[in-house]
């Protein structure tokens, strides 16, 4: 008895074929022959996968189900494995008319790395077994029955479950991307705001201190205060944020050379990024200065 299995999709098949050719591999040891081809028609690439069954010691139903079992195995890796990035651009394009094609490309691309955070977690066989097995029984139970299958239709309207868990990626992906979005046009107004300002000291040291607290030090080393550069930084002024704070002061001290002591940067790491977005060539970072050294073995000693 022969067997044709037909697989319709958009996406290139190649690497299905592969899949499939791994996973039947082993079946020619039972004596189940088998053929794969591949054809185009318009927009649709298709596979062919036919099963010579011959005479082997199972029984028909037994060679049909262990076959079909193969087949659904290597088009549920695909789906997941190979496809991912490829649905996730196509829930988005659906869901989201409001993008241009690089916003598109950078949203996927947080989604593809949250799922990939997710996966590599403490409950990664959690997730990835079950939306493998969730798709594998949707396989399995619809090519029990039938020799063709639309993929991409069976992903639309079969695999709902999997359209929404993607879906509810790319919605936290969104937010991610706009938070991202907002702080860069926040980096590149404070950068043009540098740009325009008049420096008021030739060197500006940053020291962080305890607290998220921080120091300002001249050339000399002198420490720079907070009143001194601004009746806007006073202690009352209800500034909550010292990062904030702390990017009022520079703006204000408006240095030439700032310096950045990276030592004692070592648990605000954002902070320093954005520090050397804004100030730019005008940022310098010392790593192992006397004050750097004596604060780093300061912070070990205490921990």
């Amino acid at each position: 008895m022969t067997d044709v299995i037909c697989i319709g999709a958009q996406y290139p098949l190649d690497s299905m074929e592969a899949r499939l050719r791994q996973e039947l591999a082993f079946l020619a040891a039972d004596g189940i022959e088998v053929n794969i081809e591949t054809k185009r028609s318009g927009f649709f690439n298709f596979l062919f996968c036919q099963l010579d069954y011959g005479n082997t010691a199972y029984s028909l139903s037994e060679r049909r189900h262990l076959s079909r079992q193969c087949i659904v195995n290597a088009l549920t890796d695909t789906l997941v494995d190979d496809w991912q990035q490829h649905t996730l651009l196509r829930v988005l394009s659906r869901r989201f008319h409001c993008f241009t094609e690089a916003e598109k490309r950078r949203i996927v691309e947080l989604a593809t790395a949250r799922l990939a955070q997710r996966d590599a977690g403490p409950d990664r066989r959690v997730y990835q077994l079950a939306r493998k097995s969730r798709i594998r029984e949707e396989l399995s139970a619809y090519l029990q029955d039938q020799n063709r299958i639309n993929l991409d239709g069976f992903l639309n309207f079969r695999l709902r479950h999997y359209w929404e868990e993607l879906e509810d990626v790319l919605y936290l992906s969104i937010d991610q991307y706009l938070n991202e979005k907002e702080y860069q046009e926040f980096i590149q107004l404070l950068q043009h705001f540098v740009g325009i300002l008049e420096p008021r000291h030739d060197t500006v040291h940053v020291v962080l201190t305890a607290n998220n607290g921080f120091a300002l030090l001249d050339e000399q080393g002198h420490v720079l205060q907070a009143d001194v550069l601004t009746n806007e930084l006073k202690v009352d002024s209800g500034y909550a944020d010292q990062d904030d704070l702390l990017l009022s002061a520079l703006l204000t001290a408006a240095p030439k050379r700032l310096v950045l002591h990276v030592g004692t940067f070592q648990n605000r790491p954002r902070l320093l990024d954005t520090l050397q977005q804004i100030f730019s060539s005008r940022v310098e970072l010392c790593r192992s200065c006397d004050y750097c050294l004596k604060l780093l073995a300061r912070e070990q000693t205490e921990n």
